[in-house]
């Protein structure tokens, strides 16, 4: 080499990543990840003098390592039957771009739905279809785990309550309609059955919040109780199967039964037998009594004709609860003594009227209290029926003594008394020893003829 040729020394190479000196040499390796394709790379090249690089890029590929959504759902989600969900995004960070979209997934694990996008749409929700929302996000290299495809889950958790099936035996066979008419005695069983999420509480009760069974009883999604004693007619109502539970307002399922009984007196209802009136008045009593269906027929057999007897039916607060509202007319003196109401041609119960100025003493008899007035009219009275009887003991022994010399004579005209359908007769008659007798009768008033009837 001519010795006029200068030796130059060799050049130093340095690299830098965002100015960060990271390494000398002419070469530099690197692992590729997601943050290189952020980084600036220049290299420097240096003797006595130095030369800067351009800034380099390195563009990394790679797969989707997770998914994000927005909002941010829980991986469980409580919702509502019926009700509407969304809109949700899903995103992932993939290069090149990912494929993203959206699964509906249904109970059995079935894909309901497919979604294409980024965003899923409201979506109406029913138990019975999808379950689980999926975000799908697909790439064309793999992840830090070696998958080309990352997803997320929403699961929901759908929450409901059915409308309770209300299931009635009677005798052992089912019926159906929202009234049952049934016989007393009759046995009945009730079924109450209900599905919901959460686990809902059964109850049958009645609808004015009677429990049916011991103390109530409740069980999970269903309950049997059966009136092993039979119906009564107290037992008719409307029953209730009741479903529950702590999201939704209660469900229920009704129906009415009618228990059919014979009309009677309610036994738990406090009844005056015994009344008191004076005559002119009437008296106005109210008869608790039992019965399903309401009686055709009310009234009473007693002194007052049951024509003249004013009877209403009308119905309290139960189906077969029943008022029988009467007025008992007290036209006269011979109005008092016992009435008895019947029902459709049965005797329900008998009361007693007495005089109100009569007062009842130890031995169970009715005595008269008496005023100034009474007595004098007693006295009087009492006057008169000593008069009547001299007066009548006279004319018989007037009869007697003309019988007993008239005897032989035939054409002596006498009276006789006779008694027919309890009213009396005097008869008029020739009494002839070999004729037929041509008799006359004459009417004359008598109890029967002045018995209680109205003043007309």
């Amino acid at each position: 080499m001519p010795p006029y040729y200068k030796h130059f020394p060799p050049l130093s190479y340095t690299w830098f990543i965002n100015r960060t000196e990271v390494f000398t040499g002419q070469q530099i390796e690197m692992n590729v990840h997601k943050k290189v394709g952020w980084d600036n790379i220049t290299c420097k090249a240096a003797e006595s003098l130095e030369s800067l690089s351009d800034v380099y890029h390195v563009e990394p590929l790679y797969g989707p390592d997770s998914v994000e959504i927005f909002p941010n759902f829980p991986t469980s989600l409580s919702i509502h039957d019926n009700s509407s969900f969304g809109p949700v995004n899903c995103s992932a960070s993939c290069n090149t771009p990912c494929y993203v979209h959206w699964e509906g997934i249904g109970p059995i694990g079935r894909i309901f739905k497919s979604i294409s996008g980024m965003t899923l749409p409201i979506q109406q929700i029913y138990r019975k279809e999808v379950m689980t929302y999926r975000c799908v996000a697909e790439g064309l290299y793999n992840n830090t785990q070696g998958q080309t495809t990352a997803i997320r889950d929403i699961v929901l958790d759908i929450q409901y309550l059915t409308l309770p099936s209300f299931l009635v035996s009677v005798n052992k066979e089912f019926q159906k309609g929202l009234i049952i008419v049934i016989d007393e005695r009759d046995i009945v069983a009730l079924n109450c059955t209900a599905e919901g999420n959460p686990k809902p509480e059964v109850i049958i009760e009645t609808r004015h919040g009677n429990k049916v069974g011991m103390l109530g009883l409740r069980s999970k999604k269903s309950f049997t109780y059966t009136f092993l004693g039979g119906m009564q007619c107290t037992d008719t109502t409307t029953y209730r199967c009741t479903a529950r539970n702590k999201e939704f307002n209660d469900s229920f399922s009704e129906t009415k039964i009618y228990v059919k009984c014979s009309p009677r007196l309610e036994s738990k209802m406090q009844f005056k037998y015994l009344y008191e009136a004076v005559a002119g008045e009437a008296v106005s009593l109210n008869v608790p009594v039992i019965s399903y269906p309401e009686p055709e027929h009310a009234y009473w057999m007693g002194p007052v004709e049951h024509d003249k007897i004013k009877t209403i039916i009308a119905q309290r607060n139960r189906p077969y609860k029943l008022w029988i509202s009467s007025d008992i007319p007290i036209f006269s003196l011979k109005c008092y003594g016992n009435y008895s109401l019947f029902l459709d041609g049965m005797i329900i119960v008998t009361i007693q009227i007495h005089n109100k100025d009569m007062v009842p003493v130890k031995s169970g008899k009715l005595i008269r209290v008496l005023e100034k007035s009474d007595i004098i009219i007693t006295v009087l009275g009492g006057l008169v029926l000593v008069l009547s009887v001299l007066l009548i003991i006279s004319l018989k022994c007037q009869r007697l003594a003309y019988a007993k010399g008239k005897r032989l004579n035939t054409g002596t005209n006498e009276v006789e008394t006779y008694s027919l359908r309890e009213q009396i007769y005097n008869s008029l008659s020739r009494r002839q020893s070999t004729e037929e007798q041509n008799v006359e009768y004459e009417k004359i008033n008598t109890y029967a003829d002045v018995a209680c009837a109205s003043a007309n």
